[in-house]
């Protein structure tokens, strides 16, 4: 626990520690098991997803409706305007971000999801995978 409070308060600057790393320290306490930490960090990837899915939309719209009616209406306006002249680039692609694609977070998305191939010699539009959670076809 020193650890992460002299990595965050910025004791062990020079000595290249950070949070991460304190973290990292913290799996070799004998009461903390690292899968536990992995497992932890899964779910909240997954829980993060899910509520940025649900509320980031709806709050985002609120925020913008209400902007229309304070002082920084041409803000509202000027961004308005470049969702509607923006329309269209979903469908033909979007923006990608390598800085967006690379976050740790999707990592951890994924891991959650162990997807395993059951027969990969089947190469017709049929596709059989296993999921500890569920099953597709």
């Amino acid at each position: 626990m020193r650890t992460i409070i002299a990595a965050h308060s910025g004791v062990l600057r020079g000595t290249g520690e950070s949070i991460l790393s304190a973290l990292s320290n913290l799996s070799s306490l004998p009461w903390i098991a690292r899968s536990k930490i992995e497992r932890h960090l899964q779910m909240l990837s997954v829980l993060q997803w899910v509520v940025s899915f649900l509320m980031l939309g709806i709050v985002c719209s609120i925020i913008l409706f209400y902007t229309f009616f304070t002082n920084c209406w041409p803000i509202a306006a000027l961004y308005l305007s470049w969702l509607i002249l923006d329309w269209d680039t979903p469908n033909q692609g979007g923006r990608r971000s390598a800085w967006v694609r690379n976050w740790t977070l999707w990592r951890y998305f994924r891991e959650y999801f162990p997807i395993r191939w059951l027969m990969p010699e089947l190469k017709r539009r049929l596709s059989i995978v296993r999921n500890p959670r569920n099953c597709g076809g």
